[in-house]
C-alpha cells in the first residue's frame, strides 16, 4: 500500500467537517476529493480543508483514480447504495453509522466488500473512544465481575425544521437510528445479541420515533436504552457487575473520563483518558492501520458486529412498528 492513504468524501455536512479536521492531523493521510449535491458547497468545503478536487457528483469521487478510500457521510438512506458503489469501484469504504437502514442492506454491503476484496467499516466512532475502549476491555477482563445491568441514554431537545433529515422517514430519520444506536451498541458490545427485545416509542407527526425506550434481556442481565429528540437527558452510561460498576461521564458516547466503583464504595476512582481531536481521529487511525496491514475489516468493529447491531435495531423497529420506505422493495 502507498505511504499516504488518499481519502475522498461524499456528503459534506457537519460531521464531514469534523472528520476532515481530525483527518488533517495525520501525516500519512490526505483529503484529495470531495463530492456534494452542490458544486458551490463542494468547492467551499475543498477550499476550507485542502482537497484538490471538488465535484457536484458522488460518483466522481468514488471513481476518481487518485482516491484510495471513501468516507460516506450522506443521510442514512443513501449509505448502503453509495458504500456498495464505492466498493465495486475498487475503493475502501468507511461509512457513517448506521451504514445501512436494515440488515438486508448491511448484508449486501458486506458481500460487496468481500467480492471487491476491499476494506469496509461502519463508522461507529464510539467503539474507538479511549474511555469506552478501556471500559469495555476492563469489563471483559472481569474487573467488575459478571455484568448484570447496563443503562445508557442519549437525548436532547431538537426543534427540527419541516423536512429535516432527523424527522424524515424517507431518509431513515428518527431517534433510534440517529442516536439510539449508541446505547444499543454499548449493550451489544458487552453482552452480545439479546435473547428478547422490548420497546416503546412516542411517534413524531412525520411518522418516525421522536422518543424510544428499549429493554434488552439476556440470560443473566438486562440492558436499557433510551433515545429521544423531545428533551435533554443525563447522557451517562452505567455498567453494573456483581463486583462493581463503571460510570461513563457525559457525554458518554464521546467521553474523556469515567469512574470505577468497587462494591461497597460510594466514592469511586475517577480516570481521565483524553481523546485526540474531536474523537473521530481514533476510528480514522483504526482504518489507516487495518488497510496498511492489508486487512479488509477492523478487529474492534467487524462486519459481523455491524450486522449484529443493525439486526438488533431491526428487532426494535419491529417491536415499535417503525417502517421506512426503503424497507419496502428497496432493502438492498
Amino acid at each position: 500500500m502507498r505511504t499516504t492513504l488518499r481519502w475522498g468524501m461524499v456528503g459534506l455536512g457537519r460531521i464531514a467537517h469534523t472528520f476532515a479536521r481530525d483527518l488533517a492531523r495525520f501525516q500519512n493521510a490526505s483529503l484529495v476529493a470531495v463530492g456534494s449535491r452542490s458544486r458551490e458547497n463542494a468547492r467551499a468545503f475543498a477550499a476550507e480543508h485542502g482537497a484538490r478536487w471538488a465535484y457536484d457528483s458522488y460518483e466522481a469521487v468514488y471513481t476518481h483514480p487518485d482516491v484510495d478510500i471513501v468516507y460516506v457521510a450522506t443521510p442514512h438512506h443513501q449509505h448502503a447504495e453509495l458504500s456498495r458503489a464505492a466498493l465495486r469501484a475498487g475503493k475502501h469504504v468507511l461509512c457513517e453509522k448506521p451504514a445501512a437502514i436494515n440488515a438486508a442492506q448491511m448484508t449486501s454491503i458486506i458481500s460487496a466488500a468481500n467480492e471487491a476484496d476491499r476494506f469496509f467499516m461502519e463508522a461507529l466512532w464510539s467503539r474507538f473512544n479511549p474511555v469506552l475502549a478501556e471500559v469495555i476491555q476492563r469489563t471483559r477482563d472481569g474487573q467488575i465481575g459478571p455484568v448484570r445491568f447496563i443503562e445508557a441514554d442519549f437525548s436532547f431537545r431538537l426543534d427540527a425544521s419541516e423536512g429535516s433529515r432527523t424527522h424524515d422517514p424517507a431518509q431513515g430519520g428518527g431517534a433510534l437510528l440517529d442516536i439510539g444506536i449508541y446505547p444499543i451498541f454499548l449493550a451489544y458490545t458487552l453482552l452480545g445479541v439479546p435473547e428478547t427485545v422490548q420497546a416503546s416509542m412516542i411517534r413524531h407527526p412525520s411518522g418516525v420515533d421522536e422518543q424510544v425506550a428499549v429493554i434488552m434481556a439476556y440470560e443473566k442481565a438486562l440492558a436499557t436504552a433510551y433515545a429521544g429528540f423531545a428533551s435533554p437527558s443525563g447522557l451517562e452510561a452505567t455498567i453494573s457487575g456483581e463486583e462493581g460498576r463503571f460510570v461513563v461521564h457525559p457525554l458518554w458516547h464521546e467521553a474523556e473520563s469515567y469512574t470505577y466503583f468497587r462494591n461497597g464504595e460510594w466514592e469511586g476512582e475517577r480516570l481521565t483518558r483524553p481523546k485526540t481531536g474531536h474523537g473521530l481521529w481514533h476510528e480514522i487511525a483504526a482504518c489507516q492501520t487495518a488497510i496498511g496491514r492489508g486487512e479488509t475489516e477492523c478487529a474492534l468493529w467487524t462486519h459481523q458486529d455491524a450486522l449484529n447491531l443493525i439486526t438488533i435495531l431491526d428487532r426494535v423497529r419491529d417491536a415499535i412498528g417503525l417502517v421506512y420506505p426503503s424497507d419496502i422493495g428497496g432493502s438492498t
